[in-house]
């Protein structure tokens, strides 16, 4: 630190902190690994998602309201979807999203899919007609899936773990899937 203190005083000053941070964050994934390990249990995982997704939830609730207002601006339709979803043991339930479609989007799959030869499985359409220009940006990151916290408290999601399909396309998967 003497040597850095002389030739970049400024990097200096912050060296230690950032050393402390790190360590921190270390120390901090070693004891949650180790924890998760020795239980190794859906009860240890289950609480996780319990504190991370409270923790989330509380910090992004500002940023939805904000973002859920800029939606309705810009297409009629209400801001939060609920899309049925096939989660573990093939559950289906209602996970929630930031709506980044135009409203009568379901509507127009079938069409689209015809007109472009896409399977009805298709996870992604190529420059699709039905995202909003909101839309495009929040899907760019991520940021429609911040309602999802909500289904993570509920226990129908995971914030580690596989992500639920839509029916039409968990339709097509075999056991191995």
């Amino acid at each position: 630190l003497a040597r850095i203190l002389r030739r970049e005083p400024a990097v200096a000053l912050v060296s230690p902190f950032l050393l402390l941070l790190r360590a921190a964050a270390l120390g901090l994934g070693f004891a949650l690994g180790t924890l998760a390990w020795l239980a190794n249990s859906e009860k240890t995982k289950r609480g996780l998602d319990l504190v991370v997704a409270t923790v989330c939830l509380i910090l992004s609730a500002p940023l939805i309201l904000f973002l859920a207002i800029l939606i309705r601006l810009e297409s009629p339709g209400p801001a939060l979807l609920a899309q049925t979803r096939i989660g573990k043991d093939k559950r289906s339930f209602q996970m929630y999203k930031l709506r980044s479609m135009v409203r009568d989007a379901d509507e127009m799959w079938e069409r689209l899919a015809a007109e472009r030869g896409l399977s009805l499985a298709a996870l992604k359409v190529p420059n699709d007609p039905r995202v909003t220009r909101l839309g495009r940006f929040l899907r760019r990151f991520s940021l429609d899936e911040l309602p999802q916290f909500l289904n993570v408290l509920k226990g129908e999601m995971s914030l580690v773990g596989p992500r639920p399909e839509e029916p039409r396309i968990a339709a097509v998967y075999t056991d191995w899937h």
